[in-house]
């Protein structure tokens, strides 16, 4: 059945939509009465003094239609993620969030909380996978309710590499950096709650909705993109020969809307004779759906050339109190990454026992060829992109 998706549209031939840029916050006035109206809802004593001391007070803004959201520079969060402050400028109130770049996706997500595991370990909430069924969880489709919206991920992502004092390991922060790095859950989790997943409270919770808007494709068995199979924490990846868009929201590949470039990516690649790992530079392109009402992010690895599909958003103006689109698409197999955990990267009907990874990557299983590479979607980019 076809259901109509319903969004304030943005026009998408908005001149310089996604040309719009961070502008440095050149006065200490602007920087000081943006700290002063921040309120920081969060539960690990983060404070306005605390960050002023680690120096992490707003340097850059950007404006998305009625909403202002400026950062601060960029640090190394928890785990080592690149990470800034957000300070999100709605409805006359400034909220303090915290963004940060996922590894496996090259995109910049919000933070919506954190929660405590049996060991004591803390895990990233993401977002109302936490409160739903497992299954459903596992696919990882509620983290692209995380994700910051397209036009600021080419602005943030733009700035940081044209104004290289602001990024993480500067040595002009030296000693901010070690007042971090002595309390780095605090600066980085300090912005949000830890979350009671059978009672969330947060703002996460009470504004994006926990209803995905419906894309339309041909799945398999007839089902829709969820389809996949779960047993503990193992799970099974539906055949991507199977995973498919119907026509009107498939991307115009006729039509680049935008592009960027990230000379050094997470992703790693081995030069030469001496076989030294070397981060690779990692390219973005964006283009609307045939119906213009999705937006599509992918990435290629400039020197391996392997490609995904990062993203997929709803072509919509509302944005939240924390950076993100209030409407959002589940993209379920679509977005799958080049690198997966092991544990989710089992071949659909073997039982557990065939995997879709060709070797491990640190923590990850390589599944780029095997799967990413075989979707009908990545297929159909490449082929544009040769």
């Amino acid at each position: 059945m076809n259901v109509e998706i319903k969004y304030r549209e943005l026009d998408p031939n908005e001149p310089g939509r996604f040309e719009n840029k961070f502008w440095p916050i050149r006065t200490v006035e602007s920087k000081t009465k943006t700290l002063l109206n921040t309120e920081v809802d969060g539960d690990l004593g983060l404070d306005i003094h605390k960050i002023t001391e680690a120096k992490l007070y707003p340097i850059a803004e950007f404006n998305f239609n009625d909403t202002k959201i400026s950062i601060s520079r960029e640090f190394y969060g928890r785990s080592d993620y690149p990470t800034v402050l957000g300070y999100v400028e709605k409805n006359g109130k400034t909220f303090l969030c915290t963004f940060y770049k996922s590894f496996s996706s090259a995109m910049w997500r919000y933070l919506p909380g954190y929660e405590y595991t049996q060991s004591n370990d803390i895990h990233f909430s993401k977002g109302h996978s936490s409160t739903l069924s497992l299954e459903r969880s596992v696919s990882g489709s509620f983290e692209h309710t995380l994700n910051i919206p397209t036009e600021m991920q080419k602005a943030l992502s733009e700035f940081l590499e044209g104004n290289p004092e602001f990024k993480k390991g500067n040595s002009i922060y030296e000693d901010a950096d070690k007042i971090i790095e002595h309390n780095k859950d605090m600066y980085f989790l300090g912005t949000t709650r830890n979350v009671d997943k059978f009672h969330p409270t947060n703002r996460y919770f009470e504004e994006m909705p926990s209803k995905e808007r419906t894309i339309f494709g041909k799945f398999l068995k007839g089902k829709n993109i969820h389809t996949l199979e779960k047993k503990g924490s193992r799970v099974a990846l539906p055949q991507p020969e199977f995973v498919s868009l119907s026509d009107s929201q498939s991307p115009n590949f006729s039509q680049e809307i935008s592009s960027w470039r990230v000379p050094e990516s997470e992703f790693i690649y081995f030069e030469g004779e001496s076989n030294l790992p070397k981060k690779e530079p990692l390219i973005y392109r964006v283009y609307f759906s045939q119906d213009r009402r999705l937006i599509f992010t992918f990435c290629t690895t400039e020197i391996t050339k392997k490609s995904f599909c990062a993203d997929i958003q709803t072509n919509s103006k509302e944005i939240t109190s924390f950076g993100c689109r209030k409407n959002w698409i589940d993209p379920g197999c679509l977005t799958t990454p080049l690198y997966e955990y092991p544990s989710q990267t089992f071949v659909l009907g073997s039982n557990f026992q065939d995997t879709y990874s060709t070797r491990l990557v640190g923590n990850y299983s390589d599944i780029s060829e095997n799967y990413v590479a075989k979707l009908q979607l990545i297929k159909q980019y490449t082929a544009n992109i040769e």
